[in-house]
């Protein structure tokens, strides 16, 4: 971002400058996230489930988008962050579908599951257990 001030400070700019700027720096094409952050409609509107798998020590996680058809289904990645007795864990996950499932693995199953421990994500959570 200092490097896209820097080149275009004082200048008149379009989001496409911005963009082709972020992508030079990163060496990245980010055609997929000004689309669907800039370009299109919406947010996600995110219903999360979880489930312990004790025998495979593993949590599930579901992530359903359930945001209006017209709008795009957004690809991000997520922090999660896992309570467990004496200390707290993080992981991070992408999703990049309508529905998803991950399995993330755990030395026992966590007392609470904070999806987005940062709330970094414009996001809806519309359900959730």
């Amino acid at each position: 971002i200092q490097e896209y001030f820097g080149r275009h400070a004082g200048d008149v700019i379009l989001t496409a400058d911005f963009q082709r700027s972020m992508e030079g720096v990163s060496g990245l094409d980010l055609e997929w996230f000004f689309r669907q952050w800039v370009h299109e409609p919406g947010y996600p509107r995110l219903a999360i489930s979880t489930e312990w798998l004790a025998e495979s020590h593993e949590l599930e996680i579901r992530i359903r988008q359930e945001q209006r058809r017209s709008w795009p289904t957004f690809r991000f990645t997520a922090d999660v962050e896992f309570d467990l007795p004496g200390r707290s864990v993080r992981r991070s996950i992408e999703v990049r579908g309508r529905e998803q499932a991950v399995s993330i693995a755990l030395p026992q199953a966590p007392r609470d599951v904070t999806f987005d421990a940062d709330g970094w994500i414009l996001k809806e959570i519309v359900g959730s257990h």
